[in-house]
């Protein structure tokens, strides 16, 4: 049996309205300085160049995430002690979104010799 009292304090302990309180300043005093450090940096904020080694992996990660959602899977190798161990040319295969374990040739060579 729910009554007033308890409804309202259902309503306020909710994860979405509790967390929006928590991470405001009319609640949390240590929201201010988040805050004055955010309106200092957004003045002097200033966009990385297109070769920083942050902006090259997110859009290889990007380019690995939507090729697996294009595909439906992803093959991967295990994880041996929490860790998965590449090579390079192993790493190339998936973000191109070749099965990394039977590479297929896609081209023959006419002549040899």
């Amino acid at each position: 049996m729910t009554t007033p009292a308890s409804a309202e304090t259902l309503k306020w302990l909710h994860p979405m309205r509790t967390s929006r309180y928590m991470f405001s300043e009319a609640y949390n005093p240590w929201m201010r300085g988040v805050r004055m450090m955010a309106d200092s940096l957004r003045d002097t904020r200033q966009p990385l160049p297109a070769d920083h080694p942050g902006i090259v992996a997110e859009r290889k990660g990007a380019c690995l995430f939507s090729k697996r959602l294009e595909r439906g899977r992803f093959v991967w190798p295990a994880a041996k002690d929490g860790k998965v161990s590449m090579s390079a040319s192993q790493l190339s295969m998936p973000l191109e979104g070749i099965n990394w374990r039977m590479p297929q040739k896609t081209w023959k060579p006419l002549m040899t010799g």
